[in-house]
């Protein structure tokens, strides 16, 4: 044992005892590049940074209200990165350990991780949006947005060469392979035996990596390519349907749930998924509208029934007539008789961000048929 860190004193205990605080728990933990400095998150809401020759606490940072959930420096040292329960994640000048950007996504009310870009330029966060947000370091500007996981996502690592990111999602238990620079999904490992909580790249090897899952069930991984047929969101399955993954819509609170999408293709839709993350059932109409939102003409309708999620999370439904849609034009698929977790735009917290209402995210799986040429 070189250095006992975070152990109170007595007196320290009984402080925290007496100011009703939550006895502190280590969340999280990153060493600096050099290993000159350990930063901690912890329960309190508290970033300490720690010097590893003496054992001295450096800097006590309070600037995040809930829980740390993760904590990473900057691969140059310039800088380093929390995500927390409060839905933001901050990035610090690691020299005067100020707040430089807050990053907050709306969609989100908890941040669950982080990890930089190979060369400190890029910051990746993960949290229960159900997609990854890439940032400017340097601006605090987001550069792009990677959607795809039907739950919010729990986990997100950057390959060694910075051509990679991983991404764990928390109910649909997928680990999904995103193209850095394009944001687009390049494959995805689906029906884990038990929930992956996290993934994690080598950082000595580019393709190798190592998921971890809630049975302390560890698997080494190797990706070897991009999934033949795959593209950012859409995918031309072995049937030859265009497969669009869509998520709930997070901009607004309703009852049922629904899902505006622009078609991808002239054709035909087929076939619809639906993704119910609570594991209770639901029936109602099953409806497609023309335009955003359920105002529109009703173009189809039809009775579904879900006796329970079970083993498989997608429950699919054929259309009973297939209906024609055009490229690049906006419909929405509705689900009646569903319960949704949104995140509402009209009922906020007091520093802007959106609040969370209760319910179950539901994910919408979208098949089409090309028109014959």
């Amino acid at each position: 044992l070189v250095h006992e860190l975070s152990r109170l004193s007595e007196a320290e205990t009984q402080a925290v005892l007496k100011e009703n605080k939550i006895y502190p728990l280590i969340m999280c933990a990153a060493f600096s590049p050099d290993g000159s400095k350990l930063l901690t998150g912890d329960n309190n809401n508290l970033v300490q940074i720690w010097d590893t020759t003496s054992g001295e606490l450096i800097a006590k940072l309070d600037d995040h209200v809930e829980d740390v959930m993760s904590i990473e420096f900057s691969p140059s040292s310039n800088h380093f990165a929390t995500a927390s329960w409060d839905g933001t994640s901050q990035i610090w000048d690691a020299k005067t350990n100020k707040a430089l950007h807050m990053l907050r996504n709306d969609r989100e009310t908890t941040a669950y991780d982080i990890d930089f870009s190979p060369d400190g330029a890029i910051l990746y966060s993960a949290g229960n949006a159900t997609e990854v947000v890439a940032w400017d370091v340097e601006t605090g500007e987001r550069i792009s947005t990677m959607r795809g996981h039907g739950s919010p996502v729990i986990g997100a690592s950057v390959s060694a060469d910075g051509k990679l990111i991983v991404s764990v999602g928390a109910g649909d238990k997928s680990v999904r392979f995103w193209d850095a620079k394009t944001g687009g999904t390049l494959s995805v490992l689906r029906n884990s035996p038990d929930q992956p909580r996290v993934a994690k790249f080598s950082p000595g090897d580019p393709s190798l990596l190592a998921t971890v899952s809630g049975n302390a069930g560890i698997r080494l991984l190797r990706y070897e390519g991009e999934e033949e047929g795959e593209r950012g969101n859409i995918r031309v399955g072995a049937d030859g349907l265009t497969i669009v993954h869509q998520e709930v819509s997070d901009d607004h609170l309703s009852m049922p749930p629904w899902q505006s999408f622009k078609a991808p293709i002239d054709g035909v839709l087929v076939r619809v998924e639906l993704q119910p993350a609570l594991a209770v059932g639901a029936e109602g109409d099953l409806s497609i509208y023309g335009g955003e939102g359920t105002g529109g003409e009703k173009l189809h309708t039809q009775r579904y029934r879900i006796a329970d999620t079970g083993d498989d999370p997608w429950k699919a439904f054929e259309l009973v007539e297939p209906v024609a849609l055009h490229q690049g034009v906006t419909y929405t698929v509705e689900c009646g008789g569903a319960i949704g977790m949104y995140h509402s735009k009209v009922d906020r917290y007091g520093d802007g961000r959106a609040s969370q209402r209760w319910g179950g995210d539901m994910a919408f799986r979208l098949y089409f048929k090309p028109d014959e040429e």
